[in-house]
């Protein structure tokens, strides 16, 4: 299948179309941040997360369509299995 080529009239167009586009050619400026000393002191107070038991409950409700595509995805793979075999066994001629 050969190559499309671009007519004079496209060139064209497509020419007056990048000139017409905004550049998105931005300035940047180099900026430098420091970060101020912290002083490491060892003997610190340790803090530690507290422990939340927070018991997540899903409502089955929210995901009435899941069974739907299970059960057709169960289908289809167990129409899928079973054509092969019968493609199989009539190949071997059994």
């Amino acid at each position: 299948m050969p190559k499309k080529v671009k007519t004079r009239k496209q060139k064209i167009l497509a020419d007056s179309r990048r000139r017409a586009a905004p550049t998105s050619e931005k300035k940047v400026d180099s900026i430098t941040y420091s970060i101020p000393a912290q002083k490491h002191t060892p003997n610190s107070i340790s803090v530690t997360p507290a422990q939340t038991n927070k018991h997540v409950s899903i409502k089955t409700a929210s995901y009435s369509y899941l069974s739907a595509d299970l059960r057709r995805t169960v289908f289809l793979t167990l129409a899928i299995t079973i054509v092969e075999i019968i493609i199989k066994f009539k190949v071997k001629g059994i």
